[in-house]
């Protein structure tokens, strides 16, 4: 799907950009297309060549040969690859000449025959050619193939030369020393120097142009790609006199085709390993291309897919949603979420598509089966509804977060504490124990946690408006997969009433029994007021004696209240 999906934009992008001028010619020589390379080499604006005859850009003396060699092409025509047919002049629009290469391949599009032109202007190359030819009549044919680097061979007496950029491309100076005619084999990579040895062999003893992909390896061990072009010439009984001809370094071309072949390996990698299924739909609605890695989920066989329309290969209500996000996102530009389900054999089936725009007239469409997402959705919200509804508060603290803090707690942990969520979530759930923090039992839930142990205490908590209440609570760890400890599971209830009974129950036993042993009234007394002020917290009391006689008050027991305010209420009378 990759390659399809990349083909039309990649080509049209080649035929937009390409540095080469590009003409499509019908049989009749008429230009039926032009990309902007070309108008500007010839000096056109944009469009203006379109319906102009061929002959237009052929100067007025070779304009009949061009016309017969065009329909004689037309006839037999066949490739001819750049850089092997001769140099051709063209005509300027504002009548100047200027020098060409051109290669012409043959095509058929919709029954008709039409010619595709590769045009490069040589101006340039054939005046830097001028420049560094070097001063002898071979080396000047072997420059005018140059593209970057060239050489010459003379093949009776052994002699070679080298122009500076051959030697620049085997990453040597120009001259030195370690290119010569013993060593020159050597720069070529072991693996390709049979086979370039043969062709060149084949290409002198059969007149042939020499034309070959090859690897040279540099002294430092750098490996580098080139596009080697060479031609022999021959005495007048045939026998080979020279060999001559160029060669490009194509390493950064090479190394940009090797990207383009990672990156289409990791899309059809990364598509592979999606369980999405992705669509290309036109804004009609009819699929244009698709990539299924479950056809089953599909409402048609894949071959039938493509061509067809949503509303004809669709239910009516998927269709209807579908419809909608694509018209939202040829509006809006942006992308969409549509959501749809239906009846399937394992049961309901749950579907999420992302629409996006795709260039002129298309749409990506990605659709991803969420049913067992959507079930654990379901369950999630039961078993929160049920934590919500229990009488016990419940929070939840992530251990694998600093301090511990509260990600979850119900309704009843708001109301037995008196904290709404946006007072405790993110915190570590010490502000219960607010300033009274050296109870027993809050050490023992410390060492729990510590060794990811479950434990269980009563302690005193407070509430939000400081008043104290007695909290049974029970802690449980709980360990992921790989035996990490995630999460503690707090729940908690409020046993102060239970707490303060059992408090008075205890207490009532022992004043029993320091009554049964006739113990002194003042020891029963402070039995009575420390039992009080055990189960009523911020309480202090006294217990107080009358005289009958006198009527007036007497301290029996105040431990906790101050001198000054005993001594005030003793001797206070009391009368009718």
């Amino acid at each position: 799907m990759v390659e399809k999906l990349n083909d039309s934009e990649l080509f049209k992008g080649i035929f937009q950009s390409s540095v080469e001028g590009i003409l499509v010619v019908d049989e009749q020589g008429k230009i039926i297309k032009a990309n902007p390379s070309i108008e500007k080499m010839f000096g056109y604006e944009l469009g203006e060549l379109v319906g102009k005859k061929v002959e237009n850009l052929i100067p007025h003396q070779f304009e009949k040969s061009h016309e017969n060699h065009r329909k004689g092409f037309a006839k037999s025509p066949s490739s001819r690859a750049m850089g092997k047919g001769e140099d051709l002049w063209g005509l300027k629009k504002d009548g100047v000449q200027i020098p060409l290469e051109i290669s012409l391949s043959p095509t058929e599009i919709k029954d008709e025959h039409l010619v595709v032109a590769f045009v490069v202007d040589i101006t340039e190359r054939l005046l830097a050619q001028k420049k560094a030819a070097i001063n002898t009549e071979k080396m000047n044919e072997a420059q005018s193939l140059a593209h970057i680097g060239s050489w010459f061979w003379n093949l009776k007496t052994g002699e070679r030369n080298w122009s500076d950029e051959f030697y620049r491309i085997c990453g040597l100076p120009p001259y030195d020393k370690q290119l010569t005619k013993e060593t020159a084999i050597s720069f070529i990579h072991p693996d390709d120097r049979q086979e370039t040895k043969a062709s060149v062999d084949f290409a002198i003893e059969n007149g042939t142009a020499f034309s070959n992909k090859v690897r040279i390896v540099r002294k430092d061990g750098t490996v580098r790609y080139i596009t080697a072009h060479g031609k022999a010439s021959y005495d007048a009984v045939g026998e080979p006199l020279e060999w001559f001809g160029t060669i490009q370094d194509i390493t950064e071309q090479k190394e940009i085709e090797q990207r383009l072949e990672d990156n289409l390996a990791k899309n059809k990698a990364l598509l592979n390993a999606l369980p999405d299924m992705t669509f290309i739909l036109d804004h009609d609605g009819k699929f244009l291309d698709s990539y299924t890695p479950e056809p089953e989920k599909l409402f048609a066989s894949p071959d039938g897919l493509v061509g067809g329309y949503i509303h004809e290969l669709l239910p009516a209500h998927i269709a209807e949603a579908v419809r909608k996000g694509m018209d939202k996102t040829i509006e809006t530009g942006e992308l969409q979420f549509v959501e749809y389900n239906f009846d399937g054999e394992n049961g309901r089936q749950f579907y999420e598509g992302r629409i996006v725009p795709m260039g002129k007239n298309k749409l990506l469409t990605i659709i991803r089966d969420i049913t067992q997402e959507r079930a654990i959705e379901d369950i999630l919200y039961v078993r929160n509804r049920a934590l919500g509804a229990t009488a016990s508060g419940i929070i939840i603290c992530d251990t694998q977060k600093p301090d511990f803090p509260i990600i979850y707690g119900n309704e009843a942990f708001t109301r037995i504490t008196g904290y709404e969520k946006e007072d405790f979530m993110g915190k570590n759930c010490r502000f219960l124990q607010d300033e009274d923090k050296e109870q027993i039992e809050i050490k023992t839930m410390a060492v729990a946690i510590e060794k990811g142990e479950a434990c269980r205490v009563v302690l005193r908590n407070y509430r939000k408006d400081g008043s104290l209440f007695w909290n049974d609570i029970s802690i449980t760890p709980i360990y992921n997969s790989k035996k990490i400890m995630t999460h503690f599971v707090g729940v908690q209830n409020d046993v102060t009433t239970h707490k303060i009974n059992e408090f008075f129950k205890i207490g009532q036993s022992h004043v029993m029994d320091m009554i049964i042993q006739h113990e002194p009234l003042k020891s029963i007394a402070y039995k009575i007021i420390e039992t009080i002020e055990t189960a009523i917290p911020n309480c202090q009391g006294s217990i107080l004696l009358l005289d009958k006689i006198s009527g007036k008050l007497e301290k029996l027991a105040a431990p906790n209240l101050s001198e000054t305010y005993t001594k005030a209420i003793e001797n206070m009378f009391v009368g009718p």
